[in-house]
This record gives structure tokens, C-alpha cells and sequence, in this order.
């Protein structure tokens, strides 16, 4: 098993996927190698550090295992305090991979937590232990409320024979809060909503725009600020309409049996649960009573078992033989659903990008730059030739001077140039007034390129303007992962809104709430999805029951797969002649060339092993990029997993161990569905049998 174990390790430390425990490095200067205690949902990982200064021991904190002479073997694992026994003086620690143990608090030492983004940081020692999760399903009930609550169309409120509270107020809505739930407890993943109400409106003239409202109100802690949904408070989760035209009888039944990733509630998370009534002239709507049942997996993680060995680098060569070989099957190959962390994405600029030339740069005029240049660079110390040089290339951008790359057409050349032109202007301007230091940085730079093609140009006058101005606008200022989670965040948004005109066009619907209700349906990680849940009106169409929002989920999921994400990147990257895309096709191969993995050729010399690399295993005979290295490209930046290849079967296949029964109104009709059932079954062989028997007695009967 160690063996395995060590291979997995290897595998895992090429592929960049992290576990708890794992000791990691961050590629930022200053930061030594820490313990990971978390893979979070928003793209980054928790480490540990020894606290610096005394830090208090708290309920829930994580620490780390010293000193321990009877079992040494402890030594340097995480653990987690539960409680402290005050009798004894000793903590219970849940220490992994050992269980609850009684220690006293000199054998722990606080860590200090600090998150960064998975892209910065590489596995040193793949120390995290696999789990196997098992998986128990059960039902709980958060509301039961009896209270008898009345609003009126003027915003008079009864709760409980009780008048003079206060509604909330939205739109045209009057919103009378008759109950709160208690929190979504600990340890679970919420799979299905039911709400259940007894209520109706006034009962004359129209009808349909009062009902019940359930708001799912996030926890406040660090958990829940850092999750990818947390980037408003209350989310409209569910309710029900009173509408007599379609629902005669005062008692209503909705059951979400799927949620959207956006809407998930998580553990400590609560619901608030308000009365409708719109400021309608003679309109009240009325409820006396209220369940909320969440039906959700509980799952345990089991730790697997296995050690990695101090020599377990020595696997590395076999590992990587095991990880190509896995990666050319799209059936080892799956979609990492964390790129789609709407937080994650916001961490890295997925939205935004790299500001555009034109917006970054403003300026009064761009006449005379060369002059202005020149006068500039006057004073600098540089040797003349260089100087030179560098006002040539200015001169060349102000007189629109033809150079290799640049539009033959005076015009199409004048609107490419003018961009830079900006740029230097915005350049000069900072160097002007407070960033001189940086003159001869720029000067050089602008003199290398001064006899090259466009692009270099190009990319040399964006990358001394935003060392100059501190600004984003080159596209050496953007990351490589964040470049490839833009490109894949505008095709996602390419492929929901043809899916959208596609469901809009089949129902024959153009109502914009019905849009809301699309976008809040799904989780793919865009925008709109944060729009669209602001818009309580989408809420209607969870009754009418035109679409599941798992077909939804589905028809994207169907199209957005590994081999159709590797194609679109290939095509929009690799096999295009677009603009830009010479330098994103560069930063991808940088990004390969700087993640050669360990067990690839390991007696060689570097650049013999980075040709090798790069021509021989990333590209085929006609130097076209291999599926295999888009895959691994694509798991490195978690937009992909291969968790098949780098871990036990058992670590990636869950078992449930059992179905418990729904909530309890559910539990007690389903036994007695079932009891009624068998009785028919008992009356039905009863009376076959003496229909058998009568029938034997009279052929038989003499």
C-alpha cells in the first residue's frame, strides 16, 4: 500500500491537486512551505503556520501535534479541537487519521491560517491522506409554525392576535416575517426543499399575487463569506402563490427535489419565511401555518488507508508513464465544477480581464510625442544609440510608420497605432511626475523593440506603461489561468444564452421574470445567475412545473465536457489566426514549459528535458498540441480533474449506506401507503386460496 500510496502522491503533485495536510509552497517571495488545512470552494487553499505571537486555544481550531513521547508517531499531524475538559486540563483533538485523542494543550501548537489562490501554489510533499466518502441520506424539518399571520393591502399586520409590527417593504409588497428556521445543521449537503402552507388571499376580484416567501439568509462567518454564493444576504429561495384560479383549497404543497449550486443552503444557514400581500386596493392575504422540511447526505469522510514514504520520489517516473497514459481517456477526465465559483472568478478577474488600452490610458492629445520624448530623455545617462532608438520607435507610432505586422491600409494601421500612442502618452505622463526611476527601464525596452514587428511593439509599450502607472492593461498582466478562465467564461455565457432562446422558443415565452427564473435554475458560473436571483417574481414559475431545473443543468453539462472544452480551447487558442491569440498561445506553452512534471526524463539536463517536453510529448509529428497535454494544462489550472488517475477507486466513488425516511408528515403517509399495501397483498392471497380450495372440494366432490 505504501507504494501506492507513493505513486498517487506523485501523481497528484504533477496534476496540482491538493488535499488536506499536503505541505504546499506559494510562489510568492516571503511565504516558507505551510500544511494545507482546506481545499476551498472559491479556488484557494487554507494553509497553516506556526502562530507567531501566544494565540489562545479555541473550540475548532486547528493545530498541530508536538512533543508526544507515548505515541511519536503523532507527532506533526493536524488536528482539530472539539472540547476541553476542565477536570483534567486536557483538549479532545480529532486528530487525523487517529481519531479523537486526550492531550494536554503544551503538546498543541496554534496555527495561524492564510488563504491563497490554487494557481499560486505547488504541492512540496503530498502528504493528505485519502478519504472515502459515505454518503446517508436523511430529511429535517427547520420550520413548523402555527402562528396565524393577516397583511393588508395598506400594510396592516396581525401575527397571532398581535397587531402593530412592522412589514418589510418590497416593490409593491408588503412582507410580514411569520417565522425563522433553525439552522441547516453541520456536516450536511442539502439535496431538496419543501415547503408546505396553509393560507389565501382576500378571495374576490383578482387573485394570484400574495402567497408565502422563503429566503434563505446565509451564516454569517468566514466559511460562508469566502463561498462562491455569498456576494448578497438574503436569496428568495422558494415560496408559493395564492392564486384561487389554480389552487381552490387553502393548503399548498411545492417540493424543489434539485437546487442550483448558487442556491444550495449551506450548514449554519437559515430560512426566513414572510407572508405576502401587494398594496392592491382591498387585497389581505392570510397563513396559519408553515413547515420547511430540507432533505440532504450527510457525508462522512473515512480515511483510507496508506503512508507515503520518505522515498517516495523515487515514483515519480512511474507516475508519469500512469498519468499520460490516463490522460489520453476522456473516461479518467472530469469537469472541475470549482471553476465555476462565481467568488473564485471574481479573485481572479475572470469578469473584468486585463482593462482595454483605450480605457486605461487616457490622455489630453498624443501631438508631439517625439519631441516630448526626446526632451525627456535628455538628461538620462543612457549611451546615445540607445536613446536614439528608443525615439525612433516613438516617432515610427506618431507618424504611423509602416513596420512588419501592421495593416498595409493607412487607416486600419492609424486605428491600431493610436492605442499606443495613448499608452506612451500615459507613460511619459507618470514618468513625469513621480516614477523618473523608471525611465531607463523604459527607454531600454522601448529601443530593443524599435526595429521589430507590431506585436513586439505591442507588448513592450503595455508592459513598460503598467510598470510605469502600476496599471493592468498588458496581456503579460494577465495570469495564464485567469486568460483561459476568461476565454471559457465567455463561451459559457455563448452557450446558456442559445440554451435560453432555445427553452424560451419551445414554451413560447419572452416574459423577462421567466429569464431570472433560467438564470437562477442554473449553476455555471456567470453573472447574470446573481441577477437573476434579486428578481422575486422568478419564483412564480417554480409552480407552473414548465421545466425541471436539472434539465437545465443537464443540457449544459451535455455541452460543456472535456473533450468539447479542450476543442474550444484548441480552436480559439491553438488553431486560430485572431488577434491576441499569438500571446495567449505563448503563455500557455510558458505554462508548460515551467510545469514539466518531476518523473518526466529525470536524469536529463533541463533544456534537453524542456525540448523534449514541449516538441516531442506535448506536440505530435505535425506539431499539433496533444489532447494529452490539453488535459493536463487544463487539470493543472483546475478547470479539469483527474481524479481517477490520482487517487483510489474508493477515494472517488461514494457509498451510501442507507435511505432514511423523508420528513415526518412524508414518513407517516409512505407507512401507511405501505402498510394499506400489504394488507390488500394478505386479503388477496387469503381469498385466492379459498377460491383454490372451494374449486378442489368441487371437481373432488362425490
Amino acid at each position: 500500500m505504501a507504494d501506492d500510496s507513493d505513486l498517487h502522491g506523485c501523481v497528484r503533485v504533477a496534476l496540482r491537486r491538493f488535499l488536506p495536510g499536503d505541505e504546499v509552497r506559494v510562489e510568492q517571495a516571503g511565504h516558507s512551505p505551510a500544511r494545507a488545512a482546506a481545499v476551498n470552494e472559491d479556488r484557494t487553499v487554507t494553509l497553516l503556520a506556526a502562530a507567531t505571537e501566544d494565540v489562545e486555544l479555541r473550540q475548532g481550531a486547528t493545530v498541530v501535534l508536538q512533543g508526544l513521547v507515548s505515541s511519536p508517531e503523532l507527532n506533526g499531524k493536524l488536528g482539530k479541537l472539539w472540547d476541553l475538559d476542565t477536570a483534567t486540563g486536557r483538549w479532545k483533538v480529532d486528530v487525523e487519521g487517529a481519531g479523537l485523542k486526550s492531550l494536554r494543550p503544551g503538546n498543541l501548537a496554534a496555527q495561524q491560517e492564510r488563504r491563497h489562490l490554487l494557481r499560486d501554489c505547488h504541492i512540496s510533499r503530498p502528504l493528505g491522506r485519502y478519504h472515502r466518502v459515505e454518503v446517508t441520506q436523511k430529511s429535517f424539518e427547520l420550520v413548523h409554525s402555527t402562528s396565524r399571520g393577516v397583511v393588508t393591502a395598506s400594510g396592516e399586520c396581525v401575527l397571532d392576535g398581535r397587531t402593530g409590527r412592522t412589514p418589510h417593504r418590497e416593490g409593491v409588497h408588503w412582507l410580514l416575517q411569520v417565522a425563522t428556521s433553525q439552522p441547516v445543521p453541520a456536516g450536511v449537503c442539502v439535496t431538496g426543499l419543501e415547503l408546505r402552507a396553509s393560507g389565501m388571499d382576500q378571495g374576490w376580484g383578482n387573485t394570484g399575487d400574495s402567497g408565502i416567501v422563503v429566503y434563505l439568509v446565509r451564516a454569517q462567518n468566514e466559511r460562508a463569506a469566502a463561498n462562491a454564493a455569498r456576494l448578497i444576504d438574503d436569496d428568495p429561495i422558494t415560496g408559493i402563490v395564492f392564486d384561487r384560479r389554480r389552487q381552490s383549497s387553502r393548503h399548498h404543497h411545492i417540493a424543489l427535489h434539485e437546487l442550483p449550486g448558487m442556491l444550495i443552503p449551506q450548514p449554519g444557514d437559515h430560512f426566513s419565511v414572510f407572508l405576502k400581500c401587494p398594496n392592491y386596493p382591498g387585497w389581505h392575504a392570510e397563513c396559519e401555518e408553515v413547515r420547511v422540511t430540507v432533505h440532504a447526505e450527510v457525508r462522512a469522510n473515512v480515511a483510507l488507508p496508506g503512508h507515503l514514504s520518505a522515498s517516495w520520489e523515487d515514483q515519480s517516473e512511474r507516475a508519469f508513464f500512469r498519468l499520460w497514459a490516463g490522460l489520453g481517456d476522456d473516461q479518467n477526465v472530469d469537469v472541475d465544477m470549482s471553476h465555476l465559483s462565481i467568488s473564485g472568478q471574481r479573485q481572479q478577474n475572470v469578469w473584468s480581464g486585463a482593462t482595454s488600452s483605450c480605457e486605461a490610458a487616457t490622455s489630453t492629445g498624443t501631438h508631439d510625442l517625439s519631441k516630448r520624448f526626446r526632451a525627456l530623455t535628455g538628461p538620462c545617462s543612457m549611451p546615445g544609440d540607445v536613446k536614439d532608438a528608443a525615439a525612433r520607435l516613438v516617432g515610427k507610432i506618431a507618424s504611423n510608420t509602416m513596420t512588419a505586422g501592421a495593416p498595409n491600409d493607412a487607416t486600419a494601421r492609424e486605428a491600431r497605432y493610436t492605442p499606443l500612442r495613448i499608452m506612451v502618452q500615459s507613460t511619459l505622463d507618470s514618468l513625469e511626475s513621480c516614477s523618473s526611476s523608471f525611465l531607463e527601464a523604459v527607454v531600454q525596452h522601448y529601443a530593443d523593440c524599435a526595429d521589430d514587428c507590431l506585436y513586439r511593439w505591442e507588448r513592450e509599450i503595455h508592459n513598460m506603461h503598467d510598470l510605469v502607472t502600476g496599471a493592468k492593461t498588458g496581456v503579460d498582466a494577465t495570469h495564464a489561468e485567469d486568460a483561459v478562465l476568461q476565454l471559457m467564461y465567455h463561451w459559457r455565457r455563448q452557450l446558456a444564452e442559445e440554451l435560453l432562446h432555445r427553452t424560451k422558443g419551445r414554451l413560447e415565452n419572452s416574459d423577462m421574470h421567466f429569464e431570472s427564473f433560467f438564470y437562477s435554475s442554473i449553476n455555471f458560473g456567470l453573472k447574470e445567475q446573481l441577477d437573476a436571483r434579486r428578481d422575486p417574481n422568478r419564483l412564480n414559475y417554480q409552480q407552473l412545473n414548465l421545466l425541471r431545473p436539472s434539465e437545465l443543468q443537464d443540457d449544459l453539462l451535455a455541452t460543456y465536457t472535456p473533450s468539447a472544452i479542450r476543442c474550444h480551447l484548441r480552436k480559439a487558442v491553438f488553431e486560430t489566426a485572431r488577434e491576441g491569440s499569438q500571446a495567449l498561445r505563448e503563455k500557455l506553452l510558458d505554462w508548460l514549459r515551467s510545469n514539466i512534471p518531476q518523473g518526466f526524463r529525470p536524469g536529463e539536463l533541463e533544456a534537453a528535458r524542456q525540448e523534449a517536453w514541449i516538441f516531442q510529448t506535448c506536440h505530435d509529428e505535425s506539431f499539433r498540441v496533444t489532447d494529452e497535454a490539453l488535459n493536463f494544462l487544463l487539470c493543472g489550472m483546475h478547470i479539469l480533474c483527474a481524479d481517477r488517475i490520482a487517487s483510489p477507486a474508493a477515494a472517488w466513488t461514494p457509498r451510501v449506506q442507507r435511505a432514511e425516511s423523508c420528513a415526518a408528515g412524508d414518513a407517516s403517509g409512505s407507512h401507511d401507503g405501505q402498510t394499506g399495501q400489504r394488507a390488500v397483498s394478505s386479503w388477496g392471497l387469503w381469498l385466492a386460496g379459498g377460491v383454490f380450495v372451494a374449486l378442489f372440494l368441487y371437481l373432488n366432490w362425490e
